[in-house]
């Protein structure tokens, strides 16, 4: 979820882009540091957008959030949970996310694709990898009981009340998604 401070003007990521065209360098950016998943995406954002913001890393997103709370940066993405606490606080405003839809848990905001300022989208996912080395067998079983576990209901009710998406995919497939975003990123 990219938000903004709470008191900056802007209601729309479109509104902050043509801002941003209009005072090149205006604007600012918080990430969690250099090569973060919050900086990439900003990055990659303010890129396609075409337009030049103020890029200011932190030492983790608890630094990110004191500045973002206190005014002192304009804008910062975030992993949706973690986001929704300030927004639902009334402590920063939502602008977009950036999944290929909305998100359950910011219903009301509207996806990057959707404002038609950029063809961009990023959702985290986790796996469960293991060495390259491991027999067979051993892979096969650990398939079968994390796709055990994440089926019982408390686990994956966990899932979506934290934002999150189970998935259960095939080893081509998860090879593919690995790839994928190796070659993208």
């Amino acid at each position: 979820t990219l938000m903004a401070r709470k008191d900056l003007p802007f209601r729309s990521l479109r509104e902050v882009v043509d801002h941003a065209r209009a005072h090149p360098g205006k604007l600012s950016y918080a990430s969690a540091g250099n090569g973060s998943g919050q900086h990439v995406i900003a990055a990659a954002l303010w890129h396609l957008a075409g337009v030049d913001l103020v890029h200011v890393p932190y030492r983790g997103a608890q630094a990110a959030y004191q500045d973002l709370l206190g005014g002192r940066v304009d804008l910062f993405f975030d992993l949706s949970p973690t986001a929704r606490i300030q927004v639902d606080a009334g402590n920063a405003r939502a602008l977009v996310v950036s999944g290929a839809q909305r998100n359950p848990m910011h219903p009301e905001v509207p996806s990057i694709a959707e404002t038609g300022v950029a063809a961009l989208e990023l959702e985290s996912w986790f796996g469960l990898f293991a060495p390259a080395r491991t027999p067979a067998d051993v892979l096969d079983r650990l398939r079968t009981e994390m796709g055990r576990v994440t089926a019982l209901r408390d686990v994956a009710d966990g899932f979506v009340k934290t934002g999150g998406k189970p998935l259960s995919m095939s080893v081509s497939d998860a090879r593919a998604l690995v790839q994928r975003d190796v070659e993208r990123w």
